[in-house]
């Protein structure tokens, strides 16, 4: 056992610092070095900092930042209407279902004019706003339901078609307040709503002032087509479910490609991929066609040689046995061009239809 000498005495103690986990696990030092070392070491730290601090000053000054570009909308020029868009069609009776351009309707109407024919004038805007089921920019056409394709103004005389029916209705497709039209005679009911009504109605006849309907069923045939004129500015009088009922005599239409065939495509001229060509005639064509629109009554005859008409009979007569040069489309028969009629020489097609006779 150690004599009580060996323990320092408590003022011994106060001069020291214990430092460490706990006391088992500990060192002492002298209050008076831990001190001066405590301060030492916070001003070394507290110098560092303050360095740290400064080069981060520094490097940010000198460093180039790209400069912030913000973007700009460029302001877009509204796509021009063509022959193919359906200008006036709509779902509700006052707004185009044309998603791609704004249509000015009423922006040449004053506040005056605009209010003569139960249309709105927007203050806020200041502009007019068409009464529903009207359109234009004096609000002078009529929508027609979107579930239809207008395809031209045309007099009930220059086509032919089976008739359903004839009425006289007040609006062409959505109820409006511009009909003064009260007689007793007339349908308060819109031609297109009759038309969707009767499950034979493949398209209608509507004329905007004399509040005429008439009904088609079945293909509506078109033996002149000069007579069929379409215009974006001018209200069509004939409108179908599907183009593809419309029957044009005597014409044949074929493209490279069905998507590249317009949707109004009598109206097209001939081109690099497109071609009207006339029966009984025989025609030479610049591309080879996939897509053909023509009357099942006829039947084709193709090739890279040129023919004529009286060539026809021994043409036939040569392909019961099968003759390479000619490809010849028989009506409701798949359409496919082969290939080895195509010769490496060869600039395009010759092309003839006919009526067909069974």
């Amino acid at each position: 056992m150690l004599d009580d000498d060996s323990y320092p005495t408590v003022d011994d103690i106060h001069n020291y610092v214990a430092i460490g986990l706990n006391k088992d696990v500990s060192i002492s030092v002298e209050k008076e070095t831990f001190d001066g070392a405590f301060i030492i070491t916070t001003i070394i730290l507290f110098v560092v900092f303050i360095s740290i601090i400064i080069i981060l000053i520094i490097l940010n000054n000198n460093i180039t930042y790209a400069p912030v570009v913000y973007s700009q909308a460029t302001p877009k020029t509204p796509t021009p209407l063509t022959v193919n868009d359906d200008y006036g069609s709509s779902k509700n009776g006052y707004t185009h279902n044309l998603y791609r351009k704004k249509i000015p309707d009423g922006e040449n109407l004053t506040k005056e004019t605009c209010l003569l024919n139960n249309n709105k004038w927007n203050d806020t805007n200041n502009n007019c706003q068409c009464a529903i089921g009207k359109f234009g920019t004096t609000c002078e056409s009529e929508f027609y339901d979107y579930k239809y394709k207008a395809v031209g103004n045309i007099k009930p005389n220059d086509i032919k078609a089976s008739v359903i029916g004839t009425y006289k209705t007040k609006y062409k497709s959505f109820k409006n307040n511009n009909s003064n039209n009260n007689s007793n005679d007339i349908l308060d009911e819109s031609c297109s709503n009759l038309c969707d009504k009767n499950y034979l109605c493949n398209g209608f006849f509507y004329h905007n002032h004399t509040n005429k309907c008439i009904l088609y069923k079945n293909d509506i045939i078109i033996p002149d087509i000069l007579k069929l004129k379409y215009s974006i500015n001018i209200d069509s009088t004939l409108y179908t479910k599907s183009l593809s009922h419309l029957d044009f005599t005597n014409l044949i239409f074929l493209s490279d490609s069905e998507f590249t065939f317009q949707k109004r495509y009598w109206l097209f001229k001939n081109n690099k991929n497109f071609a009207k060509i006339e029966s009984n005639i025989v025609s030479h064509i610049s591309f080879i066609p996939t897509y053909v629109k023509y009357n099942y009554d006829y039947i084709g005859i193709y090739s890279s040689y040129e023919f004529q008409y009286k060539d026809i009979e021994s043409i036939l007569i040569e392909n019961n046995d099968y003759n390479p040069n000619y490809y010849i489309h028989l009506p409701y028969n798949e359409f496919y061009i082969p290939n080895e009629l195509l010769r490496e020489d060869s600039k395009g097609l010759y092309v003839l239809y006919i009526k067909y006779i069974t």
